[in-house]
């Protein structure tokens, strides 16, 4: 080695000693999250939750689809040094936390996560019975804020904690936020929660969060049957209320699950002032302080699951948030966890009775449906109340329901006599002017007024009836008082009164068709006998369709067979009493 390498090789020392001495060493830094929709996950290190001491792999991201989570402009931090922030560090999980309303509901919380992992309702027996009734899913907690891509949590400072409140805090690595969620059940509201979430900015600049994700609620479909058009209840959907419009926004599970990108983007841009998750008798409810900005909608098939059903779950994107140095800012959600009873819903303002959907007429929404239906549900547990029995409250308000309708069926019944008894003129008329059909009808009409008859008049009373079918309809397919009420053999209103015989044998269905075959019997609509035929296969087929409805409905229906049969009975014995006194006069 010449004198001048060993020159430059001293110097070279020198320079790298000084490097140690005054630019102390950096922390690694993980890897940007790939921009292709893949994550930057922890899965091994640190078990306190510090990214500096975990190793990282990718992992793909939530739902095809989804909109893209939060994001926090901040600068890039690795450690937060601030004391606020030290108290994070070295904490181990906490245990999960319970908090326990007696009269209403058991919520169990866990911190290490933030959300409530399941509640039990502490009043209603579960399904196929079980004991107990929980609602929920373990693997997406409710109310808990969605992390972002670049947001690691500590694990969690329990800051207080009661029978009836929760407040924790965690650490956002590498943001300079300290994220604390308050969870308390609310005595002044049935099965309320207040949830409040407090961001608080431990740096000396303004942060601004932007459209953070919050899970308004996850439910698991009832083990219920849907019958004919939803006879039995759409069991998954998500409703939305949007601030522009009066009406909700309905989505099915499988609506959900179909979603196409487009209405994904537009959904989560809509102004909404609450967002409810539901089944068929349970729904959370959550109405934050100034509305969601947009909603993520996501439907998760059940693994294993033999009748292929989903969980739907619903997230709801808050408004910007921008937190000053040294302060905090707090969002405030009102919340609701129980069953989807329509006067309690309707206290709670803001239209939350409308999940109930007792405006619903075929596919569409009426004012004047949701009064119907209501006159019919207030009656039903008035005279529930006065015989003890649902099943006597349906079959004594259908006596009445036909009761009212009595001078209308008369007065159609007498018309289809009189209909009947110049069938042999009308096919005289028919013969003779079947090459000239505008003559034809032109006489035929004539025939009619002369007997003063309206041809229509066997089409009135069912008409008339059409919408107290469909208000029933939406009242028993959707009353969480028919759920589990037995009567005779039907152990579940709510439900087909499926007897298991290794095959399903459903007696009031069977029962209903026979009174339908009995009635084309007793009150012949028509002398032609291949119409008689073509009712009779019509009143089969309608059994067919409909063996799966609520066993509630079925009942209805069969009762109000057997009374319509005894109301014409009572018609015809008033027609021929008529016929009498002309029949003597005239001899």
């Amino acid at each position: 080695m010449t004198k001048q390498d060993i020159i430059v090789v001293a110097l070279c020392a020198v320079g790298i000693f000084a490097w140690m001495k005054f630019y102390p060493a950096v922390a690694p830094v993980p890897p940007a999250p790939p921009a292709n929709g893949v994550q930057a996950d922890p899965v091994a290190g640190d078990p306190n939750g510090d990214p500096n001491g975990a190793t990282w792999a990718t992992g793909a991201t939530g739902a095809t689809g989804a909109v893209a989570p939060a994001i926090v402009r901040a600068p890039e931090l690795l450690s937060d040094l601030s004391p606020a922030a030290a108290a994070y560090v070295g904490l181990a999980k906490v245990d999960i936390t319970s908090l326990v309303n007696a009269e209403q509901f058991e919520i169990v919380v866990n911190p290490n996560i933030g959300g409530i992992e399941r509640i039990r309702l502490v009043e209603f027996p579960g399904e196929d019975g079980d004991p107990e009734l929980w609602v929920g899913s373990e693997k997406f907690p409710m109310f808990q804020v969605q992390a972002q891509d670049d947001w690691k949590f500590s694990n969690p400072l329990i800051e207080s904690t009661s029978d009836s409140e929760i407040i924790f805090s965690r650490m956002i690595f590498g943001t300079g936020l300290i994220l604390r969620q308050s969870y308390s059940v609310d005595p002044d509201k049935p099965y309320g929660i207040a949830v409040a979430l407090e961001l608080e900015n431990t740096l000396d600049r303004t942060i601004t969060v932007d459209r953070l994700l919050f899970n308004v609620g996850t439910m698991q479909p009832l083990n219920t049957s849907k019958g004919f058009m939803g006879a039995g209840g759409v069991d998954q959907r998500i409703d939305i209320k949007r601030s522009e419009k009066d009406s909700l926004k309905t989505m099915a599970a499988q609506k959900i699950a179909g979603l196409k990108p487009k209405v994904k983007r537009e959904i989560a841009d809509w102004g909404i002032d609450w967002l409810a998750v539901q089944n068929k008798y349970f729904a959370t409810i959550v109405a934050p302080e100034g509305g969601f900005q947009g909603c993520d909608l996501r439907s998760t098939d059940i693994p294993d699951d033999e009748a292929e059903r989903a969980i739907v779950h619903g997230y709801g994107f808050l408004p910007e948030i921008k937190i000053a140095p040294k302060t905090s800012e707090t969002v405030a959600l009102d919340c609701f966890v129980g069953p989807k009873r329509y006067h309690m819903l309707k206290e709670m303002g803001e239209g939350k009775e409308s999940i109930m959907q007792f405006d619903l007429f075929l596919f569409f929404h009426f004012g004047w449906m949701e009064w119907i239906s209501l006159l019919i549900f207030n009656g039903m547990l008035k005279l529930k109340g006065i015989l003890g029995s649902y099943g006597l409250a349906i079959i004594l308000l259908t006596i009445i329901i036909r009761t009212l309708f009595w001078p209308i069926t008369h007065r159609s019944t007498v018309w289809s006599k009189k209909l009947q008894k110049i069938q042999p003129e009308a096919k005289e008329l028919r013969e003779k002017y079947k090459s000239d059909p505008k003559k034809m009808q032109e006489k035929t009409f004539e025939l009619y007024r002369t007997h003063k008859i309206n041809p229509l008049s066997g089409c009135l009373p069912m008409f008339l009836q059409i919408p107290v079918f469909f208000a029933l309809f939406n009242v028993l397919r959707s009353a969480i008082e028919l759920r589990q009420a037995s009567f005779l053999w039907a152990a579940d209103l709510s439900k087909p009164d499926t007897i298991d015989l290794g095959f399903p044998l459903n007696p009031l269905a069977i029962l209903m068709g026979i009174a339908m075959l009995m009635q084309q019997k007793v009150m012949p609509t028509s002398v032609d006998p291949a119409q008689q035929k073509m009712m009779m296969f019509m009143s089969l087929f309608f059994v067919i369709l409909l063996y799966t409805m609520p066993s509630g409905l079925t009942l209805y229906w069969t009762v109000n067979q057997l009374v319509s049969m005894g109301q014409y009975w009572i018609t015809y014995k008033i027609i021929k009493e008529d016929k009498a006194p002309a029949e003597a006069a005239k001899a």
